[in-house]
């Protein structure tokens, strides 16, 4: 493989971690790599001496992903699009915009869809590079020892989003059913999520409803959560979703009217693809949630939830082979050679 000169952008969390992998793989193969997270002030326009780029396509602020992608097509450059989750190749603002980006999916149930959304050329090489790290268990023995000493069983991990209203709603609903379901004989770990924007008035709308149950603050990541926890909740596409799934834990996906209008921001569909297939139990209000909550925790329903997780996110053949070595692949394949 010759070396290549390898630009890597992606804006919001997700694709910046995951074209970060990509990036040092690409380094340790000894191409010349330039490197922009989720920094737009750091954004330069293409110069000729690059050979590809590589991008994702983030939920929000997007413009400079797609600035670069354009710039691919005025110098006739190689623009590789990595899938950082599922649909993350579908934002509305994009359309139109996309015709000469590779995508590489992550899941081959999704491969059609991007075609009609209007890539050109869609692949799937083995899912973002990330995903990689979810079959790993993630818990620590002194997290563990601080969870089994906190008392009241089962815990309830609830994962927010950056929404900080949504993530509201769905720790309200959470709390109903869990009142309902546990009376006060439980547990919530709430972890909110890093990037969140929290309003002042949902600050203290929050303060109150985490004060009326059991919620202490555990020493614990979401990915220690979703090992340690009886089950867990998420809602908006959340990543942590597919994690739990990948390594078949109890999960549920929180959805109502405000949830399906961001997915349609961000994703072109108010569903989600793996709820949709069957890796979590859906819920759309208190009485669900609490009937989904009963069924995890009695164990009748844990069986035939991994089963179905098995099926859409199955084991890698084999787990030495690295995503990031066929992705690198890829991108050798697409530049031009010298004659």
């Amino acid at each position: 493989m010759a070396t290549l000169r390898i630009r890597f952008h992606g804006f919001d969390l997700g694709p910046a971690k995951n074209l970060g992998m990509v990036a040092e793989a690409a380094i340790q193969a000894g191409h010349r790599v330039h490197f922009a997270g989720n920094d737009e002030s750091v954004w330069t326009p293409l110069t000729s001496g690059v050979d590809a780029v590589v991008t994702g396509l983030s939920s929000v602020v997007n413009k400079s992903e797609l600035r670069l992608g354009e710039e691919c097509r005025e110098h006739g450059i190689p623009w590789v699009m990595l899938s950082d989750t599922h649909g993350s190749w579908g934002r509305q603002n994009a359309k139109g915009k996309i015709d000469n980006a590779i995508l590489l999916a992550a899941h081959p149930e999704e491969l059609a869809a991007a075609k009609a959304f209007g890539y050109e050329r869609t692949m799937y090489i083995g899912g973002p590079p990330l995903w990689q790290e979810f079959w790993i268990f993630k818990g620590t023995p002194d997290q563990l020892s601080a969870i089994r000493t906190s008392g009241r069983r089962p815990i309830i991990h609830v994962g927010g989003i950056k929404h900080s209203g949504i993530t509201n709603s769905l720790l309200r609903t959470v709390i109903a059913a869990g009142l309902e379901a546990f009376r006060q004989d439980w547990t919530l770990a709430f972890n909110p999520h890093p990037n969140e924007k929290l309003m002042p008035e949902d600050a203290q709308v929050r303060s109150a409803m985490l004060q009326s149950v059991h919620a202490p603050n555990f020493p614990c990541s979401s990915s220690g959560l979703i090992d340690f926890a009886e089950i867990s909740v998420f809602t908006c596409g959340a990543t942590s979703l597919i994690e739990a799934a990948h390594r078949r834990r109890p999960v549920i996906y929180y959805e109502d009217d405000a949830v399906r209008n961001r997915m349609i921001e961000q994703t072109g569909e108010p569903l989600w693809f793996p709820v949709e297939a069957g890796v979590a139990l859906k819920a759309t209000d208190e009485e669900i949630m609490a009937l989904a909550l009963g069924v995890l925790c009695d164990g009748s329903g844990v069986e035939a939830l991994a089963k179905q997780q098995s099926i859409v996110y199955p084991p890698p053949a084999d787990p030495k082979k690295r995503v990031e070595q066929a992705i690198l692949h890829v991108i050798d394949m697409l530049v031009p050679k010298p004659n």
